[in-house]
């Protein structure tokens, strides 16, 4: 009895979930709470979440001329009164805002030519808009800000753009978010990458990774959470031969364990099946995905998914759900993986694995020419070049190419290191936001 309950409750509440009518509900009460309240920050903070919470499913017709009438008042509304920062974590150390998700990518060169700021992940961004310097950073540097979830939080880089002097560039997390993120206009730019298209090759090219032993059928590198939807694989693991392998590679997220996870799969009858494991450090993340014949991502709806690229880069074909709206989708093509059915699940895994067993998919080339983040940092830079020097800028330097490790910033060269670590302690000391390292 206990089982069929989990499967029940994991199926039923995957449904609410994903229910485009009980979205439209939920739009239409944060709609009418801000209507009520008349008019002032809280109002417009309630019908700019009900204008991300309608994106997908296309009422926020709505929403927008309100938020429209807003934007191009007098001030900053955005900014003025933090609409959005309170649902963010605050990030301080020793009093001043700090980031732990940020990188310099090129310096302050001088008073004509600036520097390059990544933030990513929205706390980040908070983080950087409560200097109390902030005018001085956007005079001296572009910042480069990678949302993390798709719709993005439109407030905040309403906020940023509308700050006096500010050049934002946003990474975005899907197809559809530059069309969201210029519904009203302003200074932001949307660059043409996604989170998942900054995954250095060289991290999955070392001695022994490739062409190791296949031990796994099928590896999924996701969280615990819910929206990461294992319950689908476990469903379709009761119709796959007995013999069939899975690894599972997760880590906590709020109240959701390895211990809930495994329980649901034990609920399915599957829990034997599969091998767990929790909390590994990225090469032994790398190590699974490489001695897998395929990856999976199983996500309705999040942000790009750095795994999909992680595991093409392993040379491992991916499967996703395809009506996902998850932006890596997009990589998904005969050379890498296969867009599955849910409602045919087992039987879509059964022929992708067979295809993958004979050879069929050639995913590591197809991501070092399309999704890798040496490729992605000179076409940032062309972009950038392009911009400064048609504002009139020189661009007497370039950037530091970077991609993502233990999924913050980092330089894909160590060296770069040497002269950056003097960059962030003259960037704290002049603007009072101060870098957070991992141990």
């Amino acid at each position: 009895m206990k089982a069929a309950f989990l499967r029940w409750r994991s199926t039923v509440a995957d449904r609410i979930r994903y229910s485009s009518r009980i979205q439209s509900l939920l739009g239409w009460r944060r709609y009418l709470e801000g209507r009520l309240r008349g008019g002032g920050p809280k109002s417009l903070a309630l019908i700019a979440d009900a204008h991300r919470i309608w994106l997908p499913v296309g009422a926020e017709q709505r929403t927008l001329p309100r938020l429209r009438k807003a934007h191009e008042a007098p001030g900053n509304p955005w900014f003025d009164h933090e609409i959005g920062w309170s649902r963010y974590r605050r990030q301080f150390a020793e009093g001043i805002p700090a980031l732990s998700h940020g990188l310099i990518i090129k310096p302050r060169v001088s008073d004509r030519e600036k520097g390059v700021l990544v933030v990513w992940v929205e706390y980040n961004l908070v983080s950087l808009m409560r200097s109390p310097r902030l005018k001085e950073i956007l005079r001296d540097y572009r910042i480069v800000f990678s949302t993390s979830w798709s719709p993005p939080d439109l407030a905040l880089v309403w906020a940023l753009a509308r700050f006096p002097g500010a050049e934002l560039y946003v990474i975005g997390s899907n197809a559809k978010d530059p069309g969201w993120l210029q519904q009203i206009p302003s200074s932001l730019k949307v660059l043409p990458f996604y989170a998942s298209h900054w995954i250095s090759g060289d991290d999955y090219g070392g001695a022994g990774l490739l062409g190791g032993e296949k031990r796994y059928d099928f590896s999924m590198i996701a969280n615990w959470a819910p929206f990461k939807r294992h319950w689908l694989l476990f469903r379709a693991l009761r119709d796959l031969p007995g013999d069939t392998r899975v690894a599972l590679v997760g880590q906590p997220e709020g109240k959701h364990t390895v211990d809930t996870s495994r329980s649901l799969a034990a609920a399915y009858g599957v829990a034997d099946r599969i091998e767990w494991f929790n909390r590994l450090d990225p090469p032994e993340v790398r190590q699974v995905q490489a001695a897998s014949r395929c990856g999976l991502i199983l996500s309705r709806r999040e942000g790009s998914c750095l795994a999909v690229v992680e595991s093409l880069l392993a040379d491992v074909p991916v499967g996703m759900v395809k009506e996902a709206h998850v932006g890596s989708l997009d990589f998904i093509n005969a050379a890498t993986g296969a867009a599955l059915d849910e409602r045919a699940m087992a039987r879509d895994l059964a022929s992708l694995l067979e295809r993958a067993k004979a050879g069929s998919f050639t995913p590591r080339a197809w991501a070092l020419e399309h999704a890798e983040a040496a490729r992605s940092s000179r076409d940032l830079e062309e972009w950038l070049r392009t911009e400064a020097v048609a504002s009139g800028e020189p661009w007497t330097r370039g950037l530091e190419g970077f991609c993502l490790r233990r999924a913050r910033p980092d330089y894909l060269a160590t060296p770069s290191w040497e002269s950056a670590r003097s960059w962030h302690r003259e960037f704290e000391e002049t603007y009072g936001v101060r870098f957070l390292w991992p141990a």
